[in-house]
């Protein structure tokens, strides 16, 4: 019974029930997906700030405990019985848990959507996951009564000591991976054969794009034209891309082709897609190269079919283990691991988008402006694994040999800008920016203010993404391959730093501006049959690579963007608008 008077407190018939177990249940309950994350990551379980980190769900935890002991049951005023404190508190524990365990909850929602709707209406279908969660845990706890603490407590403490003490296969955790293939003989390496070194950096601005009213902007615009010239590329400043998604983007650009319709030649991945087709590399491969791919997790180019890859080296696209060496205080580690940890919650996400819409909603306007920079702890890591993927990179072209391409995709400069000139990581975590999550159906703009504070610190990622771009010359010079080599860099897309991003939902309200820093890429090509210099003419990225390398024209050669659609998904067809060239 519960406490007369107001109907909430302890009773003598349940207090003590369950005794330490009810303390460590909800505990390791909430501590598993935490410690589960940073193993997965490689990361120190023992770190300074992993146990800061840990320190937060074991508060969690003892407090939820505090109250199960405290007020084993309550009687609430809308409900005519007694409600028990156990249930609710393990069954609570239990979401949270699944809600955090990202391949665990991708099943269960992929599990009922098959059931209630065929993938509609995803955001119910994760409710009712998460409610039937609830209720199947509340069960099982009620009919476990005071045992329940018990078994759930034996069954974390075995799942953490395995996650803790077990070895795990590096295939899954998100480190860098190296696969040395064994090649059929009609691979061998053809000494006739060039050198190909293909580097493809994401989110490079096009020359024409970078913003020049833009403290820095001009200076670097002119340093990179100088920077090509002088290095003998011939390089294509007004170039565009008709894609703003790096998928559709890279993947018909090595197709030679402009598809009409999203995720073509791609297919879904665990951290993103794998490219399924790939004409390029089938191309190298028929003419006798080993072909060496350097890759992120985000974007296989090394499960395709068609082609013999000689070597793969993987870096993750958003892997935390980078941050083991940066130097500041553990205190703001902790709160960056808790930060990449909450990216996985679907509450977070939830309480997110009606924060949004809330926020549009008490305005009067379609959506919020964003004007306030991200907080830095959501900054993506990408750029940092960008650096270390290119040093081993350079290693290798220090012994570059004929018969031997090179295909690289580097998520430099792409966001988070955590990286200054020299490539280093800033220590100053105020000046790290992301760039806004702008949903397909959010209609958010990133306001001039926060867009210029993002550009100063994207310049200067860039000028780190070139000092990494001239060290790979200064390798194939010392190679004694430069001048025979065919060298291949360009971006996918803009820098995406803008106001509003080329999606359907946007197509009335585009300017110059957004189109510009969405779409305008590099497109800079080196070889012996090409010469150096400059061209102005607006072309678009995947129209050049056909032409330059494939020596045949594309199948659209017109200057359009194409939007995102709405509905976005494989096969949805783009909306299109004239890209308008520059200033």
């Amino acid at each position: 019974m519960a406490a007369p008077g107001n109907g909430l407190g302890p009773t003598a018939i349940e207090k003590g029930k369950g005794g330490w177990a009810d303390w460590l249940a909800p505990t390791l309950i909430l501590v598993t997906p935490f410690v589960n994350f940073l193993t997965f990551h490689n990361y120190g379980l023992f770190r300074p700030e992993s146990l800061l980190g840990v320190a937060i769900p074991v508060g969690l935890g003892m407090s939820a405990s505090l109250l199960m002991t405290l007020w084993p049951q309550i009687r609430l005023p809308f409900l005519p019985w007694v409600v028990l404190l156990r249930p609710l508190v393990i069954a609570s524990a239990m979401v949270i848990l699944v809600d955090f365990q990202t391949g665990l909850k991708t099943a269960l929602i992929g599990w009922m959507s098959g059931i209630f709707s065929d993938g509609e209406q995803y955001g119910a279908i994760t409710i009712l996951t998460f409610g039937i969660v609830f209720l199947l845990f509340a069960a099982i706890s009620y009919a476990l009564k005071r045992n329940a603490g018990i078994v759930f407590t034996t069954v974390f403490a075995v799942i953490l000591a395995a996650i803790i003490i077990l070895p795990r296969n590096i295939e899954a955790q998100r480190m860098i991976r190296e696969s040395d293939i064994a090649l059929p003989a009609p691979a061998t390496k053809r000494s006739d054969l060039p050198p190909v070194v293909h580097i493809i950096l994401d989110e490079q601005i096009g020359l024409e794009g970078i913003p020049d009213d833009l403290p820095g902007g001009a200076a670097l615009q002119t340093d990179l034209r100088d920077f090509y010239i002088d290095k003998g590329f011939r390089v294509y400043g007004a170039a565009f891309s008709h894609y703003h998604n790096t998928a559709d983007s890279i993947a018909n650009l090595l197709n030679a082709t402009v598809r009409h319709r999203r995720l073509q030649f791609v297919t879904p991945s665990v951290f993103g897609y794998t490219v399924t087709e790939n004409a390029w590399l089938d191309r190298l491969s028929a003419q006798g190269y080993r072909i060496h791919v350097y890759q992120t997790d985000y974007l296989d180019f090394c499960g395709g079919k068609g082609h013999r890859i000689a070597k793969c080296t993987t870096v993750p696209a958003t892997g935390i283990a980078v941050l083991e060496d940066l130097e500041i205080a553990a205190s703001e580690k902790a709160a960056l691991l808790i930060s990449k940890f909450s990216n996985h919650s679907s509450f977070r996400g939830f309480g997110m988008w009606l924060s949004s819409y809330l926020s549009g909603f008490r305005s009067g306007v379609e959506a919020p402006s964003m004007a306030e920079p991200d907080r830095h702890q959501q900054v993506s890591l990408g750029a940092a694994w960008a650096k270390i993927a290119a040093e081993r990179l350079i290693d290798e072209f220090g012994k570059v040999e004929p018969g031997t391409a090179y295909f690289a995709h580097l998520l430099l400069p792409h966001r988070g800008f955590i990286l200054d000139e020299n490539c280093r990581m800033k220590p100053d975590l105020e000046s790290w920016y992301n760039l806004p999550s702008l949903g397909l159906k959010s209609g958010q703009r990133l306001d001039e203010a926060s867009r210029q504070a993002r550009y100063i610190e994207y310049f200067k990622q860039v000028r780190c993404a070139h000092r990494v771009i001239g060290q790979v010359l200064e390798a194939l010079s010392r190679s004694g391959v430069l001048d025979e080599a065919i060298t291949i860099i360009h971006g996918d897309h803009g820098s995406r730093i803008a106001g509003l991003l080329p999606l359907q939902s946007h197509a009335s309200s585009l300017t110059r501006t957004n189109l510009t820093d969405s779409s305008s890429t590099l497109f800079a090509i080196r070889s012996p049959d090409i010469p150096a210099g400059y061209d102005s003419s607006v072309r678009s990225v995947q129209a050049l690579f056909a032409e330059l390398v494939y020596g045949r024209p594309i199948d659209d050669e017109r200057a359009v963007v194409f939007l995102t659609p709405r509905e976005d998904g494989p096969d949805a067809p783009f909306d299109e608008i004239p890209f308008p060239g520059f200033e």
